[in-house]
């Protein structure tokens, strides 16, 4: 749909995605627009600009986490963004935690605080969040996922979350590593104990001869050395 004319058709198309909250310049392109009319309905007061190329209506201040979703619509919030998300934590974190797909460039205009990491799932545990009183909706990771991403990035945070037994719990004999995961690490069995025949003397002070090297208790003995 394509629409031209003078100020007011522009405005109207405006005033219609300012009602929505928040939108991005380029929405303008299918009216035929030019993004420069944006200029001009701010300076009349309609709406305000919130970094690169994101605008809402005056009356609404959208939060840092609509303003990323709308510059990067496929970022997917991880890690303790997703927590904060999901009520799950007790304070923000400051800097914004996003994931990306790995084929995926991070744009130079984000934050110099965000953490990005480059995944090949981007989709895997992906739920869409809507907090109340927002206009956009949120992808992040559900609550299992952003849990044990902040596991990898910090053990020591899930020694404090399993002592909040409200948020966080661990069951007794439940496993640390998925099915997937564990087909790749077999289990650890420890290093046989040395057999009863044997025993280990130490060198003879005459000969200085070195003590036989042994791997697993199987002996290799190392020649002596000739004697002079």
């Amino acid at each position: 749909m394509k629409r031209r004319g003078g100020i007011r058709p522009a405005m109207d198309v405006i005033k219609r995605l300012a009602a929505r909250g928040v939108f991005r310049a380029k929405e303008l392109t299918p009216y035929g627009l030019s993004q420069n009319w944006l200029n001009v309905a701010r300076g009349m007061g309609l709406v305000q600009k919130h970094g690169h190329g994101v605008w809402s209506g005056r009356s609404y201040q959208p939060t840092r986490y609509e303003i990323v979703q709308l510059r990067f619509p496929l970022a997917v919030f991880w890690g303790p963004s997703a927590l904060w998300l999901h009520a799950a934590l007790d304070a923000e974190p400051e800097p914004t935690w996003i994931a990306i797909a790995n084929t995926s460039r991070a744009s130079s205009t984000m934050e110099l605080d965000t953490v990005i990491i480059r995944t090949r799932h981007l989709d895997r545990g992906l739920v869409i969040v809507k907090p109340a009183g927002r206009l956009v909706a949120l992808r992040a990771y559900d609550l299992d996922r952003a849990q044990a991403d902040v596991a990898r990035v910090n053990p020591w945070r899930v020694v404090e979350r399993a002592a909040e037994r409200s948020r966080f719990s661990i069951a007794a004999d439940g496993g640390l590593l998925s099915a997937n995961t564990r087909m790749h690490y077999p289990p650890w069995h420890p290093i046989p104990a040395p057999p009863d025949q044997w025993t280990q003397r130490p060198a003879s002070a005459a000969t200085q001869t070195p003590a036989p090297a042994r791997s697993h208790w199987g002996s290799t003995t190392l020649p002596s050395p000739p004697r002079r």
